[in-house]
């Protein structure tokens, strides 16, 4: 096989890895950390069953010598699904990051509530490389796009700032043009005092039942005239889906659902007021709607209830979770015409912050205030609670099979 070949590591579950030497020789000098089942690597060379490898993602050396078989039994595969990620402008590779040192930089005045690096292929004029990341502000009602191609001057270059009709609940990017906001009213405080403080999510509520219709839910055009003086994204269309602020976005499938490169095809949405699901267009324009509503949940976790749903994750086509403030998880099934949940499971915490899956594992993770607890996905049911010193703020997949959770530390 020729040079740029990729492998998937497929072995070595049951020791913690493949065993990894500096050199082609069985007797050279072994690496102290193993590479991890689940590990993608591009190939170097390849002499008859030794593997010199650089890692592409997963958890292991970063290069070295590997064998692709112990005892008849593969260690690695030839994975042509995995060439094709690697080598698409919309997939970044870690190694890509490598010497890359770009924070921290002064992104918004207020505290940062969403990062999003964008999934898909773009380009600068002027640059041959190019990659984009969105940052958001809750509290100033602003998104902020980032050029991350400039290595030399190690700060990324600020492309455009995007005032918003509201505070800021989550973004997302459905097309290399098209940016969603999800967003709440905006309240402003006639004082900084402890009062105005305390009544905040009070008058919020309030005043998200004064919006207008599509004002929780806007589309912005990304495609910028590179001319002006001052580019911003113009706006594109806004969604009549939800009344009382959009807390929360999802698309199916995600950057790390192992699915390939392609662009989003579903959009999940949730509020106080309703679930939805909506089909997305391949090239929103203003001619085209961006979003076409598919299916609905009106109350997901009912009316006259101090919780609202504010946690979405994707487990297939025809199945969303849902998560509230009070650790009540939901089951969706979003291919019925049906407002009741298939299956609830409540964790018994408080502070939930964030849900995601892995598929391969049947498992379920949810970061909570007082550390992180285990569903199983397949039976609906609690595993376990690990209870941490520190509210677990968020967590994230390395690579659809590892995670790693982050816990609050003054940041």
């Amino acid at each position: 096989m020729q040079k740029g070949q990729v492998w998937a590591v497929v072995g070595g579950a049951d020791s913690g890895g493949l065993l990894v030497r500096e050199g082609q020789d069985l007797v050279s000098a072994q690496l102290p950390a193993r590479l991890e089942t689940g590990a993608v690597v591009e190939q170097v060379k390849l002499v008859g069953g030794r593997l010199n490898y650089v890692k592409v993602s997963g958890i292991g050396p970063q290069a070295g010598w590997v064998s692709l078989k112990l005892k008849g039994k593969e260690l690695l595969v030839a994975s042509k699904s995995e060439a094709d990620k690697c080598s698409s402008g919309s997939i970044v590779r870690r190694s890509d990051l490598d010497g890359q040192s770009l924070g921290p930089w002064p992104a918004h005045a207020e505290s940062v509530s969403t990062v999003l690096f964008d999934r898909f292929s773009w380009q600068r004029p002027g640059s041959a490389h190019s990659r984009r990341l969105f940052s958001s502000s809750w509290a100033e009602a602003r998104v902020c796009c980032w050029e991350l191609s400039s290595v030399e001057q190690r700060t990324p270059l600020l492309l455009w700032e995007l005032p918003v009709r509201g505070l800021v609940s989550d973004i997302v990017a459905i097309s290399s043009s098209s940016l969603l906001t999800a967003v709440s009213a905006n309240p402003l405080p006639e004082t900084g005092s402890a009062c105005h403080q305390a009544d905040f999510k009070k008058r919020v509520a309030e005043q998200d039942d004064q919006l207008g219709s599509g004002d929780t839910l806007l589309a912005w055009n990304l495609d910028l005239d590179e001319e002006a003086a001052s580019a911003t994204p113009h706006f594109l269309q806004k969604f009549p889906l939800h009344v009382r602020g959009c807390h929360k976005l999802s698309v199916w499938p995600g950057p790390s659902d192992g699915l390939g490169s392609g662009a989003p095809q579903l959009l999940g949405s949730i509020s106080k007021d309703v679930l939805c699901v909506s089909r997305i267009s391949p090239e929103p324009s203003c001619s085209t709607e961006a979003l076409i509503a598919a299916w609905r949940a009106d109350d997901p976790y009912g009316k006259g209830t101090n919780t609202t749903g504010r946690h979405l994750c994707w487990e297939s086509t025809e199945s969303l979770w849902t998560g509230d403030e009070a650790g009540v998880l939901k089951v969706w099934d979003v291919s019925v015409p049906s407002s009741k949940a298939k299956t609830e499971v409540r964790l018994g915490v408080s502070g939930l912050s964030k849900i995601l899956l892995c598929p391969t594992a049947g498992l379920l993770i949810a970061a909570h205030e007082d550390g992180i607890a285990f569903v199983d996905t397949r039976a609906g049911q609690l595993i376990r609670h690990q209870y941490t010193k520190e509210p677990v703020t968020s967590a994230c997949l390395l690579d659809g099979e590892n995670w790693h959770p982050v816990c609050r530390s003054g940041l």
